[in-house]
Order: C-alpha cells, then sequence, then structure tokens
C-alpha cells in the first residue's frame, strides 16, 4: 500500500470528523464561526485531494472526480449554513411577553 494512500485516507478520517463537530457546534453555538471554519477545512481538504490526485492516487473518476468533491464539500457547506441561518431566524423571530 502507498504511504500517500494512507496519509489521504488519515485526512479524510480527519475531516469526516471534523465536519461532524462543526456541525455539532452549528446546532449549538448558532455561530457565523461555524461556516467560516467550514470553509476553511472544505479548502484545505480540496487542496489535499487535487495534491492527491496530481501525485497520482488513483480514483475511479479521475480529475472528474475533482468536480463530484468539490459538489461534496459545497453540499456539506451549505447544511451548516443552513443550520447557523435557519436558528439564527428562530431565535431571532421569538419574543418575550
Amino acid at each position: 500500500m502507498s504511504p500517500w494512500l494512507a496519509v489521504f485516507g488519515y485526512v479524510t478520517i480527519a475531516y469526516g470528523l471534523l465536519s461532524f463537530a462543526i456541525l455539532a457546534c452549528s446546532y449549538q453555538y448558532r455561530s457565523l464561526w461555524c461556516i467560516t471554519t467550514s470553509q476553511v477545512s472544505a479548502a484545505g481538504y480540496l487542496i489535499v485531494y487535487v495534491f492527491a490526485v496530481s501525485a497520482g492516487l488513483e480514483t475511479g473518476l479521475g480529475f472528474s472526480g475533482i468536480l463530484v468533491v468539490a459538489l461534496a464539500l459545497w453540499c456539506n457547506w451549505f447544511a451548516i449554513n443552513a443550520v447557523v441561518r435557519n436558528q439564527k431566524n428562530v431565535s431571532g423571530s421569538k419574543r418575550g411577553g
């Protein structure tokens, strides 16, 4: 097994766990830093993925896989963005009294 494949696997697992933690934080804190953290981590993962593909990592989709991964990362960011924005609207619409 290639050492790059092992490193890429660890990075993918780390990104998945980080993404799950960011989603949990977005539910709890309803803060905009969750969106920024999601964007930065997704950009970092995409850079690692592009580097891995250009270094010779075999994927079933080749370079078109970059678009698939980018779409998946965008969907993840969109979900976190929707959670933060929706919960801000819900908490902002509550009135005391």
